[in-house]
């Protein structure tokens, strides 16, 4: 039995938009029309940036520990609020915090976690427009 594939046309989810913004007046990236494009170093680091966080798991311990902030979690309270093996929720908090999202406080055997908004607010600066 095959299945038939999904529409990728779409203009139907676009139609309720301004035209011009469509057309990208106001807006392009990573700069604006006439506009400064983004570095090479830029490029690097906010393709690390987004890569870090292109897994739903990773985006989800990402907002708890940032729901959570200023109190810090460990993988336990995440392993038992999402579900996943200790292992899979170990390997998504190493990859956000080699990626400077999050930081990690040693007490005693606990390795405690808290998001780092500067990572968040240099995403943003990376991705604004450009003059």
């Amino acid at each position: 039995m095959t299945r038939a594939r999904p529409s990728r046309d779409r203009s139907a989810e676009l139609a309720g938009f301004d035209r011009a913004w469509l057309e990208g007046v106001g807006y392009a990236w990573p700069g604006s029309p006439g506009g400064e494009a983004i570095s090479i170093g830029d490029a690097e680091l906010l393709a690390e940036l987004i890569q870090a966080l292109g897994d739903p798991t990773r985006l989800r311990i990402l907002s708890l520990i940032a729901a959570k902030d200023p109190m810090p979690l460990t993988v336990s309270h995440l392993v038992e609020t999402l579900g996943f093996s200790q292992s899979t929720v170990s390997h998504h908090v190493k990859l956000l915090a080699d990626a400077g999202y999050l930081t990690m406080e040693r007490h005693g055997n606990w390795r405690m976690y808290r998001a780092r908004p500067q990572t968040l607010a240099q995403l943003g600066e990376l991705l604004a427009p450009r003059s």
